[in-house]
């Protein structure tokens, strides 16, 4: 009489176990190290979008001026930008009470940025977007030049990471 043994075992063993945990926390670490980055990326775009639609306003503005660009004064009373009110170019042409929030939930806020190479203060460090606008310069990288002419200007935004995206009509 022939007796049967069966070899087969239903189950995992701690091996396989111990694999298929290993490969879902790299999957998790990934994931948990790509998202915020993501985010800040995401975010950063939609600073660099606001940027863009100043920039389209303030061509806007010197169609309508015979080649003027703003002065700073039409465009914010101060270089700093948790305290400057907007000047007449920015209530006129981007209307600062719905236009504009930056990514965060916050109004964005509006400054002159007059010193080749610096930041206006407050600029980088405000919860909201700081718009930085200077009349007669151009970017350099992500600071000013002092070359520019009458008819350039720059305008700038804090990113995240301590980064500043300029733009200018060079």
């Amino acid at each position: 009489m022939k007796i049967r043994t069966n070899k087969f075992q239903k189950g995992f063993t701690i091996i396989e176990v111990m694999i298929v945990l290993a490969i879902a926390g790299v999957i998790i670490a990934a994931v948990l190290i790509a998202v915020p980055q993501l985010q800040k990326n995401q975010r950063n775009s939609s600073r660099r979008a606001i940027l863009g639609r100043v920039k389209t306003e303030i061509d806007n503005y010197i169609g309508n001026n015979n080649g003027t660009v703003p002065s700073s004064n039409a465009f914010a009373s101060s270089n700093n930008c948790s305290s400057a009110t907007p000047g007449t170019f920015v209530t006129k042409y981007l209307n600062p009470t719905s236009s504009f929030t930056d990514p965060n939930g916050s109004a964005v806020s509006y400054c002159v940025w007059s010193a080749a190479g610096n930041l206006p203060a407050n600029a980088s460090g405000s919860t909201a977007a700081a718009v930085m606008y200077a009349a007669g310069h151009i970017c350099s990288g992500e600071s000013l030049d002092t070359t520019g002419t009458s008819r350039q200007y720059a305008v700038a935004i804090g990113l995240e990471g301590g980064a500043t995206y300029c733009l200018d009509n060079q």
